[in-house]
Parts: C-alpha cells; sequence; structure tokens
C-alpha cells in the first residue's frame, strides 16, 4: 500500500471538514475522488501533500509517517501536486518553470544546444507532448500562455515533480475533449511509474479514464468502486447527482 489516511480529523474554527476519514491507496494505481462542492476533497488534497496538517489522524506514505511533515519534505519523498488554478510568475519561461519542478535548474538549456534531460522526465514530456501538448514551446514565457496552455503545464509539473505519487486537483478543467483524451492515454502511461490520485467533477472522463473512484461526502469517504458502481449506486446519485 503506497498510501494510508488513518481516521483523519481536520477543523477549522469549530466547523468539521474531515471527519474520521479513512483511505487507502495502492501502489502504481490511478484513483479518482468525487463528491459534491463542501464534501472536503480539496481539503484532502492538502493534507495529503502537506499544506495543511490534520488535527488528528496519520498519514501513512510508503510506511512512513509523514503527517507532521511539511511540503517541501513530502516533495523530497516523491509526491508531487498540480492544483486547480495555476499560479505562475508571468515572467518565468516554460523551461524555466520545468526545471524547478525537476529539481535541477540546468536541465534545460537553450533549445539551440545539445540539452540533457535526464531520461526520466525526458520520456515524461515527450509522452505529454504526444498525448496532448504538441505544440509545447519551453522559450514561451508564461505570459504567452493561454488559460489551457496553463493548465497543461501545471499538470507536467506535478508529474514531473512527482516520485511515486501525484495528486491532480480537477485536471480536465479548460481543456478540450481532444484534450481531455489525451490525458487519459498520458495517465494510462504513467501506470507503471507511479500512482495517481485525481479530484475531478467531470464524469464522462471518469467513465472513459475507468478507473477506481472514491464517493466523498460530508468529510468523509462514502464509497470506493469502479466508476459503474459509484455511477450507479442509488444513494450517490441522489446526493450528487441529483437524480
Amino acid at each position: 500500500m503506497l498510501l494510508q489516511l488513518n481516521s483523519i480529523n481536520k477543523s477549522y474554527a469549530g466547523f468539521s471538514v474531515i471527519k474520521n476519514l479513512n483511505l487507502d491507496i495502492d501502489t502504481k494505481s490511478v484513483t479518482a475522488i468525487i463528491g459534491p462542492n463542501g464534501a472536503g476533497k480539496s481539503t484532502l488534497f492538502k493534507i495529503i501533500y502537506g499544506s495543511e496538517i490534520s488535527d488528528s489522524g496519520k498519514v501513512i506514505f510508503n510506511g512512513l509517517n509523514i503527517s507532521q511533515k511539511n511540503v517541501h519534505e513530502r516533495v523530497k519523498l516523491g509526491i508531487g501536486v498540480s492544483m486547480q488554478i495555476p499560479r505562475f510568475p508571468d515572467e518565468l519561461l516554460v523551461q524555466e518553470l520545468l526545471s524547478l519542478a525537476e529539481g535541477n535548474t540546468e536541465i534545460f538549456k537553450p533549445l539551440a544546444s545539445n540539452c540533457s534531460l535526464q531520461k526520466r522526465t525526458e520520456s515524461i514530456i515527450s509522452r505529454f507532448r504526444q498525448s496532448l501538448w504538441k505544440d509545447l514551446d519551453f522559450k514561451k514565457s508564461i505570459s504567452e500562455l493561454s488559460h489551457a496552455d496553463r493548465k497543461k503545464l501545471d499538470i507536467l509539473i506535478g508529474v514531473i515533480s512527482a516520485q511515486t505519487l501525484c495528486l491532480l486537483d480537477e485536471p480536465t478543467a479548460g481543456l478540450a475533449l481532444s484534450e481531455q483524451e489525451g490525458l487519459i492515454r498520458f495517465l494510462d502511461s504513467l501506470q507503471d511509474e507511479m500512482s495517481v490520485l485525481i479530484i475531478e467533477h467531470n464524469m464522462a472522463f471518469l467513465k472513459q479514464l475507468d478507473k477506481h473512484v472514491s464517493f466523498m461526502h460530508d468529510g468523509q469517504i462514502f464509497m470506493t468502486g469502479t466508476f459503474s458502481e459509484i455511477s450507479n449506486n442509488n444513494l450517490i446519485r441522489d446526493i450528487y447527482l441529483g437524480k
């Protein structure tokens, strides 16, 4: 088991957002978390990533209790993240941000020279380009990127910075249908390398992705199963789909 969340609780000003939550994530798996707004999904991601610390409970990653470790320490352990709304300094170049994600500011040389990328990073970028960002340009500044391209860059940064677990918060937001299909191909290509945990509301995307889904409601994991099992559960349909 790669990640175990045991009896996680988190409150803000006396209001419970996460309530005795338990969740297990397998090694080299893709899992989606769905649920209504206010269910606690984003807070859960922050607790896994380390930007928030739970009030109680344990976060076990690769057998290590990381409950009190900060973001930097968790990144070193192999956890990467792509958040719902990308925020980058406009003046930086794409190559500079990717270099920071990889952890080596010298990894991207001017394209006129022979850039020497680590094989893993080179492979990830190549697959990402083939799947959903064919016109990726290292020399572009962030200010030149569209909203969709900023989102794609954030996903790519999250995956490059992750060694064993990548957290993707609403990765399809702003992506065209063809890009969403490309994202599925890209995620499939990662399964022998890392686990991916996704927050997503796009049910058509999740149906096509066809991976395990955990339904979160009122600060707890209500049910985990296949997309078909989750989407056909009558109580979940009432809570989430309004049917």
